[in-house]
């Protein structure tokens, strides 16, 4: 004949803790889930964390210049900032890399132009038949800025024009 007693397990140190604190460490860690989930600064951090080369794309844009080269413009953000690149796009195939610079605001940026709402536009504003950037932003302080870069194919260049006078 069996003794029932002898089959019985007797608790354990973790069956204690886990009666004890299971229920409170499962409910924190639900709530943990969801506050990093919905707030960006937190998801932001531990994406950087997890990911440190992550390159965000914020927006993109496809241009023909006057020599029938067709570019491909794309606004970027990394831990290092925002960029913007300039994309040969002529070959479907293969778009290499033609220029790339730093924008310097540290916030992505839109603007209503042309009525829509963007964070990235081409416009030729002063009539060279060669389209300029237009790139809004803002800086540490949120005070916004409307960025305009200069594209030069034969130099494969942008340059930051910081006087709209000099267009």
């Amino acid at each position: 004949m069996i003794n029932m007693n002898d089959t019985e397990q007797t608790p354990s140190k973790w069956d204690g803790f886990l009666k004890k604190w299971g229920l409170g460490l499962l409910i924190g860690l639900f709530l943990l889930v969801h506050i990093i989930a919905l707030n960006d600064n937190f998801k932001e951090q531990i994406q950087t964390a997890v990911f440190p080369d992550k390159r965000k794309l914020l927006s993109t844009i496809d241009a023909f210049l006057k020599d029938g080269t067709k570019i491909k413009v794309v606004k970027i953000k990394t831990k290092k900032g925002i960029f913007l690149e300039v994309y040969d796009s002529s070959n479907t195939h293969h778009q290499p890399l033609i220029t790339r610079i730093q924008v310097p605001n540290k916030k992505d940026g839109f603007f209503f132009y042309q009525g829509q709402m963007t964070n990235l536009a081409l416009e030729d504003l002063d009539g060279d038949l060669k389209v300029e950037i237009l790139v809004p932003g803002f800086d540490e302080n949120l005070v916004a800025h409307l960025n305009i870069y200069k594209f030069d194919p034969q130099t494969s260049s942008l340059t930051l024009i910081t006087n709209p006078n000099a267009l």
